[in-house]
């Protein structure tokens, strides 16, 4: 390897160490608020405010599903009480594989119907030796 590119590789391990350090610190003054505030609500928002500054504290959760028990739960409830709505995904890896081999005019037709952006890249690395 080259020597400015050792030298980017050392100047990135130094940041993402004090983005560490940062982001502990930052979670630690979260926790403070968090108790200082005060927030007993389940879902949504308290906020506080003063001449000089607003803050405000949302609490969320998370909910999952075994849909299994839900549909055997579904069956007892009305129409409008159903909770189950399905929800349409690209298989990835069969996709990845009609990329791979399928036609020309075949692509072409996914073409019109997919739409493919490439996403941030990233770089990683690790420290081999101290």
């Amino acid at each position: 390897m080259n020597i400015e590119l050792l030298q980017r590789i050392s100047e990135l391990e130094a940041i993402k160490l004090e983005i560490s350090a940062l982001n502990s610190q930052k979670l630690e003054t979260e926790n403070l608020i968090l108790a200082l505030v005060d927030n007993d609500k389940l879902e949504g928002g308290k906020t506080l405010k003063d001449e000089n500054v607003s803050v405000t504290v949302t609490n969320a959760v998370t909910r999952t599903c075994d849909f299994e028990k839900l549909h055997m739960l579904g069956k007892e409830l009305p129409p409008d009480l159903q909770l189950i709505c399905m929800k349409q995904s690209l298989d990835l890896k069969n996709l990845r594989v009609v990329e791979k081999t399928a036609g020309e005019r075949f692509k072409a037709a996914l073409g019109e119907a997919i739409t493919v952006k490439p996403r941030k890249s990233s770089v990683t690395f690790k420290r081999l030796q101290s």
